[in-house]
């Protein structure tokens, strides 16, 4: 009997640790969108800003929603991020006030309700300038999607680097927020992170608006990746959040059975 149990647990076992990522959704970037306002205290942002329509204003009902912000002084930071329907709050992944004391945050939005979207940004005051880059991606896990622990630091240096990030599951995404204080075309010239796969950067909103960027790239296996962005050639912010792949959430295999009964 004692036997019997051990080989079906084994089978058991041997099952779910032979599940690749294969069975995992694969992230994909869908749309994106940008917004500024100077001076605000609020600002509402979808994914047909700006004029030259990166996206369409529709969202697909449970993909992920990322905004990245960045306020133009200390009398940030953003106090709430929402989006319309569905009256959803956005959840703060990392937050990172620069050394020239601008504010630098990524939040983030799971199981978008869908439909014409759009997001609202508030900051806890006045602030110089406000710029809000949006972006949907698909195959993220619906709850609980942060990946690890976000990192993020700030410096004064050519490249911007918030720190390796470690992912624990497949296929997860990562994506990079930066913020500087100087004019380079910060976001179109950056480079890739090293080691990731389907990397693109976040739009190119313009002249003047060049202040802002984000890259994103899906980390194929578990690890450490780095997350460094050219060009940066000033003082500058920077955040890290991985997102898990649907499916990724949790794969710890469960315990062996105590009560399981042969019956010849």
């Amino acid at each position: 009997m004692r036997q019997h149990k051990s080989y079906l647990y084994g089978v058991l076992l041997a099952l779910i640790l032979t599940l690749d990522s294969s069975a995992w959704a694969i992230p994909a970037y869908v749309q994106s969108g940008y917004n500024e306002c100077v001076p605000c205290t609020s600002l509402n942002i979808n994914f047909s800003m700006p004029d030259d329509k990166l996206g369409s204003e529709d969202v697909t009902p449970g993909n992920l929603i990322v905004v990245t912000v960045r306020t133009d002084n200390t009398n940030g930071p953003v106090t709430s991020v929402t989006s319309q329907p569905g009256n959803q709050t956005g959840i703060l992944a990392k937050r990172q006030l620069s050394v020239t004391s601008f504010w630098l945050e990524v939040w983030y939005i799971p199981n978008a309700t869908g439909g014409p979207t759009t997001v609202t940004v508030n900051i806890a005051g006045p602030a110089d300038g406000l710029r809000v880059v949006l972006e949907e991606y698909s195959g993220i896990a619906l709850s609980s999607p942060v990946n690890g622990t976000p990192v993020s630091a700030t410096a004064t240096s050519a490249t911007a680097n918030a720190g390796n990030i470690t992912t624990t599951v497949a296929n997860a995404l990562i994506h990079i927020g930066a913020g500087t204080d100087g004019n380079a075309d910060f976001g179109t010239i950056a480079t890739p992170p090293a080691g990731c796969d389907d990397h693109f950067l976040g739009p190119d909103p313009g002249a003047g608006s060049d202040k802002t960027a984000t890259a994103n790239c899906r980390a194929a296996t578990p690890g450490s990746y780095a997350t460094t962005l050219a060009n940066a050639n000033d003082s500058w912010a920077a955040v890290a959040v991985a997102f898990a792949p649907t499916g990724g959430e949790d794969r710890t295999p469960p315990l062996p059975p105590t009560n399981l009964r042969i019956i010849p």
